[in-house]
């Protein structure tokens, strides 16, 4: 250990100029990497999802729950189905990705704006995230068949229903 630490010494009093470079750009990537890894660390603790603020204390709203909520409130309206939500956040302005699935008989351009148009204005107003400043709505294939969506869509009544009964 001692050897290793002489060596070391002897490098950096050393009065080679180029050892000394590539020194500092050894140390330097070594930075990089470490402050990289350190807000890797940072980003993968926050849960994703849209912090609410309120006057005792912030709501979390998790993407996955956002993404059961956009499948609930597409659920008879639209033929699509909900696969992924991702919702990310610059500085005060919220933005929405929703990847769907449609069925290949489906006409995509109205499916599309049907979809966005809900979306948008449930989420803004049902879910009081005030500042949604965009969804992008993303075709991911055309798999889904259309009994599929009517078995889910029933599911998903019947879950409506039954919440609806337990609050009466």
């Amino acid at each position: 250990m001692q050897d290793i630490l002489k060596q070391l010494s002897d490098i950096v009093n050393s009065s080679d100029a180029t050892l000394k470079f590539y020194l500092g750009v050894l140390v330097g990537i070594i930075f990089v990497i470490f402050v990289r890894f350190l807000s890797f660390l940072k980003k993968s603790r926050k849960p994703k999802g849209v912090y609410i603020k309120g006057d005792r204390g912030d709501i979390l709203i998790h993407q996955t729950a956002i993404s059961d909520f956009i499948n609930k409130v597409l659920s008879g309206r639209v033929q699509a189905q909900v696969q992924k939500v991702f919702i990310y956040s610059k500085k005060a302005n919220h933005y929405l990705t929703v990847y769907i699935s449609v069925p290949p008989g489906a006409n995509v351009t109205e499916t599309v704006k049907a979809i966005h148009d809900i979306v948008f204005q449930q989420v803004s107003e049902r879910l009081g995230i005030d500042n949604l400043e965009k969804v992008d709505i993303i075709v991911k294939d055309f798999k889904t068949k259309e009994k599929t969506l009517e078995k889910q869509n029933q599911k998903l009544l019947e879950k409506i229903d039954e919440t609806a009964e337990e609050l009466n």
